[in-house]
């Protein structure tokens, strides 16, 4: 379920546990914008098979990608936009992963705009381990609520830590599990 209204979902952007045909055709039939990796690294090899010297479009020394515009996936009634992304491995391997989208954007947009995913992530998982609520010391629902609220309320009051206290030291960037770890000590 939904809070609110369903146009209000921006890009739906997904790992490639959802990077499968029937989930990308359930995408296409509400009309939702979808930005999510290919689940099978085989799908992308065999896609990178298709491409030329010239489709490819570097995007660093180790990453290039092509825009294969939309291809017939597995499991999926529709043709989806794919891009394929070639990275070398510090030992000069190839790995090929794709991306299967509906949006209308440069494939170099989209690579970065898939990319900024895994930041969101990295500091929900930063803020989590700050707050030590890994581990939750109950089982029963009330309880676990009300660590979840306690959570909340530390995180706010070290946020306004940050923005009151440390503003102007040069310390205000901290992350919750620096200031945790470095400026109080919670078991």
């Amino acid at each position: 379920n939904i809070v609110g209204d369903i146009d209000r979902i921006g890009v739906i952007r997904a790992d490639s546990a959802s990077g499968t045909g029937p989930n990308i055709e359930a995408l296409l039939d509400h009309h939702l914008s979808f930005l999510i990796k290919g689940k099978n690294c085989q799908t992308a090899k065999n896609f990178a098979k298709k491409l030329s010297y010239n489709d490819w479009i570097p995007i660093n020394f180790f990453v290039k990608i092509a825009d294969l515009d939309k291809q017939k996936i597995p499991n999926c009634q529709y043709q989806v936009r794919t891009i394929v992304v070639e990275t070398i491995s510090p030992k000069g391997r190839k790995k090929y992963t794709h991306l299967y989208t509906d949006v209308d954007k440069e494939p170099e947009e989209l690579f970065h705009q898939y990319n900024e995913r895994q930041n969101i992530e990295s500091i929900i998982k930063e803020d989590k381990y700050g707050l030590h609520i890994s581990n939750f010391r109950t089982r029963k629902f009330l309880g676990i609520l009300s660590f979840l609220y306690f959570a909340v309320i530390c995180y706010n009051l070290l946020s306004l830590f940050k923005y009151h206290v440390l503003n102007g030291t040069g310390l205000e960037s901290m992350s919750v599990i620096e200031i945790t770890n470095k400026l109080m000590e919670i078991p």
